[in-house]
């Protein structure tokens, strides 16, 4: 298999954070370390290099060791991940980067909104403060820059630092496209730092540099899943189906496992409202999102009562669950599907004729995988989740495990002899020279 995107990092969490993004859409990931060359067998190799800490020419030194496996493995894109507090040594293991990597610039987004960090101005905030006036700035001693200025810590290893503001970036894919083609054009040019405050803000970026013609990214949280979609679009990366959640529960712990799937991009929810409400239009927009690559959670997410649904309602929402998870795996391939929360498991597979399940290993602790073994949806592979039970990301975490697993990455389907007649219709300032 040819490395398409390579993942460098100076922090394992990190790398692995960053990584399994990339996984979570589908794309084959593996996480190996620094020197291990003979691994580079998946569509996404992550590597970390284990070098935070050290001194600046030992981390450039590994940072280049990184970049050459990645570069003989074939990789066409890279994504330099960075550490978003500016720790470590950032513009040394950019510059060998750069140097070994061979197909700069690179397009630097430092920003990860989701953890409070943005960058404004060409300066790093935390919580709307710059770095160095976090109220917590125990965190950030470590920090390699004298201040919050992005351009400047680079520029004291890179040269050629372009800005491009918060302004520009918010206009557009296509305005942005053609300010980072404008700056690549100009010889020097080296890195090109783009503000971002937003989700939106790091994949207009990302999607405008690929359209650019940029193969080599900086970022942090949040870019590896960015630089994916990206290649996604436009056909570099071909992930495997997607995974369809389906979620009754109204415990507080299922109910933030929904917010932290949606909040981080793992899926797009379609909301059953109430279940007494008209849904008939929902299957088509499910099957729609499906079909564009994106994992759906189906679920309730309006109030629900102190005391949950009564009785009616629970049945009315199981069934209808049930009969939305039946009709998409007739229709179309999924990598899996997640089940969770009272008696979804159990109608969604009555829905399909209550075929015999082998049990396999657990996706996560008490989670285990079950593959349908006979009838037309021979191979369907489902999870069965309490809908009170698992850590806050334990849809990330499955779903990510059913599509980095899915065999030859290729998506399970029901058999082709299925009916599917039923079908629903889918300004710019130089920072340094």
């Amino acid at each position: 298999m040819t490395v398409v995107l390579a993942i460098v990092g100076d922090d394992l969490t990190g790398v692995v954070s960053v990584a399994g993004e990339v996984a979570a859409r589908g794309i084959a990931t593996t996480v190996l370390p620094v020197g291990d060359a003979d691994a580079l067998l998946s569509t996404c190799a992550a590597i970390s290099t284990d070098s935070r800490n050290l001194e600046a020419p030992v981390a450039a030194d590994r940072a280049a060791e990184a970049i050459r496996a990645v570069r003989d493995a074939g990789a066409r894109y890279c994504l330099k991940k960075v550490d978003s507090l500016l720790r470590g040594n950032i513009g040394p293991e950019l510059q060998a980067t750069l140097g070994g990597f061979g197909a700069g610039p690179a397009v630097c987004t430092f920003a990860a909104p989701l953890h409070g960090r943005t960058t404004v101005g060409g300066t790093q905030h935390v919580d709307g403060r710059p770095l160095a006036a976090a109220l917590d700035p125990g965190s950030h001693l470590l920090s390699a820059a004298g201040s919050a200025d992005v351009c400047e810590l680079l520029g004291a290893d890179v040269s050629g630092v372009r800005h491009v503001p918060l302004h520009l970036v918010a206009a557009g894919r296509d305005a942005l496209r053609e300010e980072i083609e404008r700056l690549t054009e100009l010889e020097d040019t080296k890195a090109i730092v783009c503000d971002a405050a937003t989700l939106d803000d790091l994949r207009t970026v990302a999607a405008a540099a690929v359209g650019a013609g940029i193969h080599l990214f900086a970022g942090t949280s949040g870019m590896g899943a960015a630089v994916a979609d990206a290649l996604i679009e436009v056909g570099a990366l071909e992930p495997v189906g997607p995974v369809l959640v389906l979620s009754a529960t109204a415990s507080a712990v299922g109910r933030g496992q929904v917010d932290h799937a949606v909040g981080h991009g793992i899926a797009t929810v379609i909301s059953l409202e109430h279940p007494r409400e008209e849904n008939d239009d929902l299957l088509e927009q499910t099957l729609m999102t499906l079909r564009s690559g994106r994992n759906v959670l189906l679920a309730v997410t309006g109030d629900v009562p102190a005391a949950g649904f009564d009785a009616a309602d629970a049945h009315q929402v199981v069934e209808l669950l049930a009969s939305f998870g039946h009709a998409v795996v007739r229709s179309m391939p999924v990598a899996g599907v997640i089940a969770t929360g009272g008696d979804v498991a159990e109608a969604f597979l009555r829905a399909l004729g209550s075929p015999t399940l082998a049990i396999a290993q657990e996706v996560i602790a008490g989670v285990p995988l079950a593959t349908v073994v006979d009838g037309p949806f021979t191979g369907l592979r489902l999870a069965a989740k309490p809908g009170s039970y698992g850590p806050e990301d334990a849809f990330a975490r499955i779903s990510g495990w059913l599509q980095a697993t899915a065999a030859n990455g290729a998506s399970t389907r029901a058999h082709t002899s299925i009916d599917d007649d039923k079908e629903p219709g889918r300004g710019t300032e130089r920072c340094n020279a």
